[in-house]
């Protein structure tokens, strides 16, 4: 499905180098912001987490900030009653167990990287409890 979305609208996209039959693509507009890489985790071929991340340092932190703060806001706005208790002011997590909706904003290499993530919790839970199968 999200294969098929990005292929018919013309949006560039490459399997990730992981090799874990990821996806990623840059430069994608969502959300009123253009986002500079764009990944999707897929975990038995079902999508499992999105993620848009600012990682082309053309912004200011100034601008970053702000683009930060709209998107909390606007996040509160909708989600307010699944604010995760755990959040920090660097990461702010709206979840209501089914998927998980994070807004990041972190120092990387000395640049300020914005992300906006996704998470499909009950698959999250899935993989989890494979991976721990073989410990």
């Amino acid at each position: 499905m999200v294969y098929n979305y990005l292929r018919n609208n013309h949006i560039k996209f490459k399997k990730d180098s992981s090799g874990d039959g990821d996806y990623i693509a840059e430069n994608i507009k969502f959300a009123g912001y253009k986002w500079s890489l764009v990944f999707f985790r897929f975990y038995n071929g079902k999508l499992l987490n999105v993620g848009f991340t600012t990682t082309d340092y053309h912004h200011s932190d100034t601008e970053l900030d702000l683009m930060h703060q709209k998107l909390v806001y606007a996040l509160a706005n909708k989600y307010m009653n699944y604010y995760d208790n755990s959040s920090t002011d660097e990461m702010i997590t709206f979840n209501d167990n089914t998927v998980a909706v994070t807004v990041s904003s972190v120092i990387v290499n000395e640049n300020r990287v914005v992300g906006l993530y996704y998470m499909y919790e009950p698959l999250l839970k899935q993989k989890i409890i494979s991976d721990n199968k073989d410990l």
